[in-house]
């Protein structure tokens, strides 16, 4: 439904509109989401099942990449800007982990896409 949204923005103009949104909320808003994803990313962090923080080797299996990619989007942009830096580290930390078959936490395992999918179904929603 957001896609469909977007869409229509899109297609009758009205981003402009954004201008008239004072840039202290939107710097707000963002701040705001940044701490949200952060705090949600910090349960990554912890030992399944509890509250204690991972130590030792797992935590280091989590930091790394996490460190690499904060490099990468940070670094890139300096260098060239002909790609996007968050895509290059996205690829390259990927390949990395997969080419040494490091065993970090997937999307499926912290929630499985399959069934969101099969619950979505868009004759769900009212059309009235």
């Amino acid at each position: 439904m957001s896609g469909i949204l977007q869409v229509t923005v899109g297609l009758f103009k009205l981003g402009k509109f954004i201008r008239l949104v004072p840039q202290p909320s939107i710097f707000g808003f963002v701040y705001g989401l940044a701490v949200i994803i952060f705090m949600s990313q910090l349960s990554q962090f912890k030992v399944e099942g509890t509250e204690t923080l991972l130590s030792g080797y797992a935590l280091y299996i989590m930091l790394g990449p996490v460190a690499l990619t904060i490099a990468m989007v940070v670094v890139l942009p300096r260098l060239t800007k002909a790609v996007p830096s968050s895509l290059v580290a996205i690829i390259v930390v990927f390949a990395i982990v997969a080419g040494l078959s490091i065993q970090t936490k997937t999307v499926n395992d912290i929630a499985s896409l399959l069934v969101v999918l099969r619950r979505f179904m868009f004759h769900r929603f009212p059309l009235t």
